[in-house]
């Protein structure tokens, strides 16, 4: 529901082949967890359709890095119905390199040239990927057994929370990369 008055949007359910960029309303709407069983209300931003991934990358990719340069946490996240593009658009292996690289492949490339470029501060980039699954998270980068989704005992990892480290989760492998090309192997 999208209220141009306000400048807010409501997701109640998002059509598959888009993507809609939002930020957490001011009016304080939207604080709660969706397990209140409130719907959320957003600020509205933009919403993308049919658009390729370098035009993905530099409407919400590359702010998402810049910010991410400066010190701020921040996250690319695909969300969606089987089908709907969410593994295109995000970024398969098989398409590096190619035309149709993934925005978050493209975003890493765009990180590291950013922290070359930026003598002020100095860059330890570490990586971690997880799959959130049936409301569990899962380390990609783990290999214990029980660390993925297809494993029979899993059970997935737990998110923490403190105030030195922030948002974590607990047990995931966290792996250094020096430069893009290292990163993208993984």
């Amino acid at each position: 529901k999208v209220n141009a008055q306000e400048g807010t949007i409501t997701i109640t359910k998002a059509a598959p082949t888009s993507i809609t960029n939002a930020t957490p309303s001011k009016s304080g709407k939207g604080q709660r967890g969706a397990s209140s069983g409130e719907p959320q209300t957003f600020e509205f931003e933009h919403v993308h359709e049919n658009e390729d991934n370098q035009m993905l990358l530099e409407s919400v990719g590359m702010p998402l890095v810049d910010q991410v340069c400066i010190g701020y946490n921040g996250t690319l996240f695909a969300y969606g119905q089987t089908g709907s593009g969410k593994t295109f658009t995000i970024g398969e292996a098989s398409k590096l390199g190619t035309e149709h690289e993934g925005v978050a492949h493209r975003m890493i490339r765009y990180l590291y040239s950013q922290a070359a470029q930026t003598h002020a501060r100095q860059f330890k980039v570490t990586v971690q990927y997880f799959q959130v699954y049936m409301e569990h998270v899962y380390d990609l980068l783990g290999e214990a057994e029980g660390r993925s989704p297809a494993s029979s005992n899993s059970r997935g990892l737990q998110l923490r929370e403190d105030k030195l480290r922030g948002v974590y989760v607990e047990g995931a492998k966290s792996v250094a990369a020096s430069d893009a090309e290292a990163c993208l192997e993984l």
